[in-house]
């Protein structure tokens, strides 16, 4: 099944189908600046951080069900998700599409618009500005149990000690522990800012999120096709049959990977959709804060990484 759509193939559907919804995952000020006719905004899908000591995934149910019943929806639609670019929202609309189906829609019920809102755009289609109101549903029906492709830490931990492969997407400076986040990290009430220690989960194979998207410019645009996706995942030593687990540091660069493995037949894979955020937390967890063996480098970082990987020979003159 395909769950990726053209602009031209959305516009279509809503010519004739009226009981698909649009999910803008943007900032609330691109939104309301253009957005596809009738989308509704939830920026909610970007900045949710589940951590499993704080509740996990059950809170992430709770308050996306909220959210989703004050825009009119009640788990039966079928749903399309935006954001302004995966340049811009580092593919979250993937994000969106797997957390909603830890909300109980069905994986046929579930799309992403390849390029987001800058391909629709592109093609010239039409635009509405300003917020998008829907009267609020009275109730949730979810059409299964709310399995997902989700993993928690201690299946993590589990299939770590089985062999399991585990990619890490995140940027450069992350797989190659300099640093622990992408951005600044602010918690607590009063705010204050959080220090996630650098690492990564141990033999981690290093493949950056924006390897599965083509580039316009220096913009990550849309997802690459499939011949190129298999390509790539088969170069980073991964078969279809293989047990995969995607993550970055709060499950957005993380989604759009796995979602281009599910385009690329590699349907054992899930993603640990806490990552690195709640991995690094938990001092008993093991890490690796070497610099990464060239056998950990995959695509990009093998042909224009920054730092360029290292052999063992290095590794090990470096850490006598």
């Amino acid at each position: 099944m395909n769950q990726l759509v053209s602009p031209s193939e959305l516009s279509e559907t809503l010519k004739i189908d009226r009981t698909t919804a649009i999910i803008d995952t943007s900032d609330v000020e691109i939104f309301v600046s253009g957005h596809i006719p009738a989308a509704v905004n939830i920026r909610d899908f970007w900045d949710f951080r589940c951590l499993e000591h704080r509740g996990g995934l059950a809170q992430l149910r709770e308050h996306f069900i909220a959210q989703f019943l004050g825009h009119g929806l009640r788990g039966v639609e079928k749903l399309v998700f935006t954001e302004d670019s995966p340049a811009n929202g580092f593919g979250q609309s993937c994000r969106a599409l797997f957390m909603s189906e830890c909300l109980g829609y069905r994986r046929e019920q579930l799309f992403v618009l390849d390029g987001g809102n800058a391909a629709w755009l592109r093609q010239g289609l039409p635009i509405e500005k300003g917020l998008s109101l829907k009267p609020p549903a009275a109730q949730f029906l979810p059409q299964t149990d709310g399995g997902n492709s989700f993993v928690d830490k201690d299946f993590a931990i589990q299939a770590l000690g089985r062999g399991a492969k585990f990619l890490d997407v995140r940027n450069e400076e992350e797989f190659y522990a300099l640093t622990g986040a992408p951005y600044d990290v602010v918690e607590g009430d009063p705010p204050q800012q959080v220090t996630i220690a650098p690492g990564r989960i141990p033999n981690s194979l290093g493949l950056p999120w924006y390897d599965v998207f083509e580039m316009e410019g220096i913009e990550v645009d849309r997802f690459k096709s499939l011949d190129k996706l298999k390509s790539i995942f088969h170069q980073a030593g991964l078969l279809p049959e293989d047990a995969i687990i995607v993550y970055c540091f709060k499950g957005a660069r993380a989604s759009s990977t796995l979602f281009a493995l599910q385009l690329a037949g590699y349907h054992n894979a899930s993603l640990y959709f806490a990552g690195w955020n709640e991995w690094a937390r938990d001092p008993n967890l093991p890490r690796e804060l070497n610099r990464p063996l060239a056998s950990q480098c995959r695509g990009s970082l093998l042909s224009n990484g920054l730092f360029g990987p290292i052999d063992r020979d290095d590794l090990e003159r470096s850490n006598p």
